[in-house]
């Protein structure tokens, strides 16, 4: 695993770090690093890639090698949700539901990003909305919730661009949060989010924010960079800590 791997052979000396892998692996990382002065480059080679849309997109290993090696290191921003730092975003819900199941999928399929599709259509048709109540910015009331997104980055699940406005250098999270929908509404719904266009339809909410909590009288199914986890509540904020990412 990544974070073992740094906690046994980083050097005090290292200016620099390469990461190979995809968010999950990456994930690690940020979560293992000894310190954050040190400058960072990454080579995505996941399932998902996600967070490749928020560094400009899909690029060819030759020129994601050089950018990594070669590009000015800038500060991005991290988030942190129940003590764990996340570089893309976490998803509760709907989207941590597909993750459980996309991480089901992966090991019959050997990491297919059409674990990720598969997941998706099943849940669209099969999964039910939860109670939760988003305390700080959105009052919910703990009305049905189909999901609630709180991102960094702007893609999740393959390539939705659920959190289209999103950036990882304005020092904000954007939060795109969906009350309770019925098939057919998911279904008319989907288009949009795939294009990213749906920030300004019916029982969506989308804003940005700092910080935020998320509460439930049941463990939700959740994820943080695509690792699977659940929980009743989730504090999440932007994080004090930046990594130097060259980009």
């Amino acid at each position: 695993m990544a974070a073992e791997l740094l906690k046994e052979s980083f050097d005090s000396s290292y200016t620099d770090l390469l990461v190979v892998g995809g968010d999950g692996t990456f994930n690690e990382v940020i979560n293992g690093l000894p310190r954050f002065d040190i400058q960072v480059g990454v080579i995505q080679s996941g399932t998902g890639n996600d967070f490749a849309k928020a560094l400009g997109g899909s690029m060819k290993i030759a020129d994601q090698l050089n950018r990594a090696i070669s590009a000015q290191a800038k500060p991005i921003d991290l988030g942190l949700c129940n003590g764990m730092l996340f570089h893309n975003g976490v998803g509760i819900g709907f989207d941590g539901s597909v993750a459980h199941r996309a991480a089901e999928l992966k090991a019959e399929q050997k990491g297919s990003v059409l674990s990720y599709y598969r997941a998706i259509a099943e849940a669209l048709f099969g999964y039910r909305g939860v109670s939760m109540n988003i305390q700080g910015v959105k009052e919910s009331n703990d009305a049905l919730t189909f999901m609630t997104t709180v991102a960094n980055g702007v893609a999740f699940g393959g390539g939705l661009k659920v959190t289209p406005k999103a950036s990882i250098t304005d020092g904000l999270l954007d939060v795109c949060h969906v009350d309770s929908l019925s098939v057919i509404g998911r279904l008319w719904r989907l288009p949009f989010l795939v294009a990213g266009k749906h920030t300004a339809l019916n029982k969506i909410s989308y804003f940005k924010t700092e910080q935020l909590a998320i509460e439930s009288t049941q463990e939700l199914p959740a994820h943080i960079d695509g690792e699977i986890f659940k929980a009743k509540r989730f504090e999440i904020s932007l994080s004090e800590q930046k990594l130097n990412l060259r980009f």
